[in-house]
């Protein structure tokens, strides 16, 4: 009911309101329609960011004593700013939540890849079975996401190197044994 003022306004002192389509009032009213259409209650995701902007233009039109098309030009600009700020901001999130993805898929494939490579060695199945568990596990994962983070280029980031010494020396116990 806040718009009402607004548009009745130019409703009685604009005849071209109902005739022109591309009256700036008329304009404003139906992207406000098509926009609501987006949600069906106010409790839905991204309703604030729509009623936000609308309230204050609205708030703005109510309010303005200028008579014509000018004020409604303005409000139609601003919302349409409102919402180009809203979809970039949506979109660098998204975009910013597929390279996340990307990311722990690179990660994930070539941990898959260095536990093929770790159980491929001799004398892994010597190792108990948590060891065995945690190389092909958790740690696979550690050495993938080093090698990941790894700018200089190196073939081993320093952390492969640190488990070739721990198999050995999960060798050395397992002969003992």
């Amino acid at each position: 009911r806040a718009p009402e003022p607004a548009v009745l306004r130019p409703a009685l002192a604009d005849p071209r309101f109902s005739s022109d389509r591309r009256h700036p009032a008329r304009r404003s009213l139906d992207e406000v329609s098509t926009r609501s259409l987006a949600w069906s209650s106010e409790g839905e995701a991204g309703f604030d960011k729509f009623i936000g902007p609308l309230r204050e233009a609205v708030e703005a039109l109510v309010a303005t004593q200028v008579v014509g098309a000018e004020p409604y030009d303005f409000a139609l600009q601003t919302l349409a700013d409102a919402r180009e700020r809203h979809q970039t901001s949506e979109r660098r999130q998204r975009e910013k939540a597929v390279r996340v993805l990307v990311r722990a898929e690179q990660r994930n494939l070539l941990a898959a890849r260095l536990a093929d490579e770790i159980a491929a060695r001799a004398g892994l199945q010597l190792a108990p079975d948590e060891v065995v568990g945690f190389l092909l596990g958790p740690w696979v994962q550690v050495l993938a996401q080093s090698q990941l983070d790894d700018q200089g280029g190196d073939a081993d980031p320093g952390v492969q190197g640190v488990l070739a010494s721990r198999i050995n020396g999960l060798r050395q116990i397992a002969a003992r044994v």
